[in-house]
């Protein structure tokens, strides 16, 4: 990391820059002040010890007080997973309060188990998840279980949030309001429904080509080819888990919404990717 901030302020945010390898295409990266005790630190300071990550994405935004109300709450746990409200922004700004921590029904702060994760999902009838921004998670873990997005697909955040869920010692429930969910148009789950050339991402432009530029075939194939690698990464999961009991509730409770998903495939005339001969591993 380089610093772009040149000096501290009380009650700011330092800047760095990520120098040499960045696949991802991290562009800046902060710090709060209370990290310096002055300029000497800031100059001398090239990598960072990470207790905690969370996830912001460029158009949402959080309440004020989340990192502080959230991090004593990390002990003891994997996972801190707090309540988020949609901000609708497309013709018509307003706020819809949804969410699958909603959907569980928890009022109260709590700590949770993979098990008891799950039964709530099946006793509340949820048959699908997904977990990104809308917590903070102890970073040892995630480097422990080698858990990151897979590259390339849509609803990567499903696929994340299962394993992550799955695989926690503990989760800390906090069914308290942090974060504002934007929904606007040409974002990536494509919430105005407005499918053009230029909201098609790079990496599925011979997905685009190959449907002679019908945007909204490239982006629905897409979709479904996303379905079937979930639904095989999370089959791998569930036959090889060493908790039988977990693999077995996710099999009863969340699986098949991904396996029926992922089968719609074949509605395609067309197959760029040959992802169809990968559904016999999903029989």
């Amino acid at each position: 990391l380089k610093n772009k901030t040149q000096t501290i302020k009380e009650n700011s945010l330092i800047e760095f820059n990520i120098e040499g390898n960045n696949p991802y295409e991290i562009y800046t990266v902060y710090k709060s002040y209370k990290a310096f005790n002055n300029e000497q630190d800031l100059t001398n300071f090239t990598y960072p010890i990470i207790d905690y990550i969370i996830f912001l994405d460029s158009d949402d935004y959080w309440e004020l007080n989340c990192i502080e109300e959230c991090v004593p709450r990390m002990d003891g746990v994997d996972v801190v997973w707090f309540d988020s409200i949609e901000y609708h922004d497309i013709e018509k700004s307003y706020f819809k309060h949804h969410s699958r921590l909603k959907d569980i029904n928890i009022k109260k702060e709590c700590r949770i188990n993979p098990i008891e994760w799950l039964k709530l999902l099946r006793q509340n009838k949820i048959k699908d998840f997904a977990f990104a921004w809308s917590g903070i998670i102890d970073f040892d873990y995630i480097k422990d279980k080698k858990m990151k997005f897979k590259d390339a697909i849509f609803a990567e955040d499903h696929l994340f949030g299962i394993l992550l869920f799955s695989q926690a010692k503990n989760i800390y429930v906090y069914p308290k309001v942090f974060y504002y969910y934007r929904i606007r148009a040409n974002s990536l789950t494509n919430q105005d429904k407005k499918i053009t050339k230029d909201n098609i991402l790079p990496y599925f432009k011979d997905i685009f080509i190959a449907f002679e530029e019908n945007a909204t075939l490239a982006k629905e194939y897409f979709k479904y080819v996303s379905w079937v690698e979930t639904s095989l990464e999370l089959v791998r999961f569930v036959e090889n888990y060493h908790d039988k009991k977990i693999s077995s509730l996710l099999k009863d409770t969340i699986l098949y919404f991904y396996i029926k998903n992922a089968f719609k495939i074949k509605k395609f005339d067309k197959d760029p990717l040959c992802i169809k001969e990968k559904l016999q591993l999903l029989k």
